[in-house]
């Protein structure tokens, strides 16, 4: 399936090409896709490829959520001032 190519959420290259957000692909081309995810934990970001006005795909790029580490940690041993090392 040929035609020109529209991308939004992202950009393509043709057959190794430059990346761009238009141009015009025939049958057998190798399209690949790039595209930023979000900064912001649990965002989702859309990327729509269009070929010749209708969109052929969605693809959805999703951050992962926030990882919290605690930071509290309460020792019962009391520290001596001496460590010995093996």
């Amino acid at each position: 399936m040929g035609g020109a190519l529209t991308i939004t959420g992202g950009t393509f290259s043709i057959n190794g090409g430059e990346y761009g957000t238009t141009g015009t692909a025939a049958d057998g081309d190798i399209i690949r896709l790039q595209a930023t995810s979000s900064a912001e934990y649990e965002t989702a970001t859309d990327i729509v490829l269009s070929v010749a006005g209708t969109v052929y795909d969605t693809w959805t790029i999703t951050t992962v959520a926030e990882i919290v580490i605690s930071t509290r940690y309460e020792n019962t041993d009391h520290y001596t001032g001496t460590e010995n090392y093996v």
